[in-house]
């Protein structure tokens, strides 16, 4: 019997597997491709209660995926036990239980970017901003805008986990193929895409800015950032009553990290429309 694994990056490669103790291990290798069939199709549901903005059901979804993967890695714990010759079942896990991570971090970033999202829409139908709502509607546009950046990264991530699975060989054949993951997490670019267009829309005609206090506001990707990292983000300009439009900026900034002694100077160039 031959089966193939993909390695830790999902590149597929061929393990030769000795005859013998086939038998042994032929039905519990069953059973946990069935429970990771079965996580396949909570993960699509999830996806697509993601893209309908229905975050109870995504949990619910997800927390079945979650309960599927622990008794298949304990049935690959036991299948080497009684047969070490396939110790390297347990490569059959690494993408599920990415992919099964990477949809929990994205359902709770979209949690936190519906409510700055709803955040943004209350500032717009307010008369006029305080000082303390022009504060809080700025911190919200920027938590928004970092959420879409960091979101898009994670949907970089479920692809490759979602090809990492398809690519699964099991005894010369790919039983994961079938399956709606890509197009569904594909379908979120999509979600996001539509939310950023509302809210970029909203904040630079519905929130009721005050003429006389121009402000440039800068997000990233993330929080931290590392010698040799690459700076990804975006910003607002507002002067003199308006957004500066299809423009570049360049902002040399100096980051320290603490404890590190890393201290080192960027130069970010942003495309982004509206900077």
């Amino acid at each position: 019997m031959l089966l193939l694994f993909p390695t830790m990056s999902f590149n597929s490669r061929a393990e030769d597997i000795p005859h013998e103790n086939y038998d042994l291990v032929k039905s519990n290798l069953d059973v946990v491709i069935a429970l990771l069939k079965t996580s396949i199709a909570h993960s699509e549901n999830a996806l697509v209660r993601m893209y309908n903005e229905s975050m109870v059901q995504v949990e619910e979804n997800l927390t079945i995926v979650r309960g599927l993967l622990t008794p298949a890695e304990l049935i690959l714990d036991r299948i080497r036990n009684i047969a070490g010759s396939y110790e390297n079942l347990s490569r059959l896990l690494p993408p599920f239980s990415s992919l099964s991570a990477q949809m929990d971090s994205f359902s709770s970033m979209e949690v936190s970017l519906l409510g700055a999202r709803d955040d943004v829409v209350s500032a717009s139908h307010l008369a006029s901003l305080t000082g303390e709502e022009r504060l809080r509607a700025l911190d919200s546009i920027r938590t928004f805008n970092s959420l879409i950046l960091q979101m898009n990264k994670t949907i970089d991530g479920m692809l490759v986990s979602a090809n990492g699975i398809i690519d699964l060989v099991v005894d010369g054949d790919q039983p994961f193929t079938d399956n709606r993951l890509i197009p569904l997490i594909e379908q979120l670019r999509d979600l996001l895409n539509a939310i950023q267009a509302e809210i970029d829309l909203i904040t630079q005609e519905g929130v009721p800015w005050d003429k006389n206090q121009p402000f440039c506001l800068l997000w990233l990707s993330a929080e931290d950032y590392y010698l040799g990292d690459q700076l990804s983000g975006g910003g607002y300009l507002y002067f003199d009553g308006a957004f500066a439009g299809d423009s570049h900026s360049h902002i040399r900034s100096l980051w320290t990290r603490a404890g590190s002694g890393a201290t080192f100077s960027k130069l970010w160039q942003s495309h982004r429309p509206g900077l």
